[in-house]
């Protein structure tokens, strides 16, 4: 049976938390892994289990989870990131300059203050409501 009980697959295949960024060598295979920054973050192990703290929140229905469905514009809830930033061992999407102005985010893009002004020209889709998601930033 592929997939384990069940056959549906890990829980980032189907969008329930980010795909792991890092990779595991087991000799004659390879597995997607959670870096310790994704682990940290998310509040999973290696493999994307909860960890205890994560499991001690269960408590609360929203506690931890706003991260894992993945960012607004994986959801068409606002434009994809233009910008690249090198976080050291890894790079993430960020908003540019030129859309945190067109579009009120920040870089991670958290809505700052309320929407831009529409100038009455195109633009990408908007998103209100709801938290960001990631540790702010500015530009």
């Amino acid at each position: 049976m592929l997939g384990g009980s069940g056959g549906i697959g890990p829980a980032w295949t189907r969008g329930e938390i980010e795909k792991p960024a890092g990779e595991k060598d087991h000799g004659s295979y390879t597995t997607l892994v959670y870096t310790p920054e994704q682990q940290a973050r998310l509040g999973v192990d290696e493999e994307g289990n909860p960890t205890a703290a994560e499991e001690e929140d269960e408590e609360r229905p929203t506690a931890g989870r706003a991260q894992r469905i993945g960012p607004k514009w994986t959801r068409g809830e606002i434009e994809r990131p233009a910008g690249i930033k090198n976080m050291g061992t890894w790079k993430a999407l960020v908003y540019t300059e030129e859309q945190q102005a067109r579009l009120g985010v920040n870089e991670a893009g958290e809505q700052v203050g309320g929407p831009a002004p529409s100038d009455g020209g195109g633009g990408g889709k908007g998103g209100k409501g709801g938290r960001g998601r990631g540790r702010g930033g500015g530009g």
